[in-house]
């Protein structure tokens, strides 16, 4: 049985040769696969920021968040009217004019003023974007006499 062995033994180690005539193709043997080597150790890395990020979840996909402020678009006819805002005091320029505010659950009054025409006052929603078109009618008003 010795004999048997060696041969096989000897026939594994050496390249696939053709069988002799008459004898059936035997499978070749699997190949073996060389013996694992071992990774060399890790050095320990200096300091903790030098290591890598752990994989972090992923975050749901969230709606786009709506900006943190409002437009307010106010035109008039003629241009050039003073607008204010009445809740706050402040003065947003002369039309036509385009400024931003903080978006809140509120409403604001607006002010738009020409002079020699009578004052118009509106609330705006402060939830979303607002604009204005304000037509001034009528004769302008009489302006007072200085003395």
């Amino acid at each position: 049985m010795a004999p048997a062995t060696a041969a096989a033994a000897s026939a594994a180690a050496s390249p696939a040769l053709p069988p002799p005539a008459g004898e059936p193709a035997k499978p070749a043997p699997p190949a073996k696969e060389p013996p694992p080597t071992e990774a060399p150790p890790k050095e320990p890395s200096p300091t903790p920021a030098a290591a890598e990020p752990a994989a972090r979840p992923k975050a749901p996909v969230a709606t786009p968040q709506r900006p943190a402020t409002v437009e307010l678009t106010i035109r008039s006819t003629p241009p050039g009217a003073r607008v204010t805002r009445l809740d706050t005091g402040e003065r947003l320029g002369r039309t036509p004019v385009r400024v931003n505010v903080p978006r809140k659950a509120a409403n604001a009054w607006i002010q738009v003023a020409l002079d020699g025409y009578q004052p118009v006052k509106f609330a705006v929603d402060l939830r979303r974007d607002n604009a204005a078109n304000l037509t001034f009618q009528g004769a302008k008003r009489p302006l007072p006499r200085r003395r």
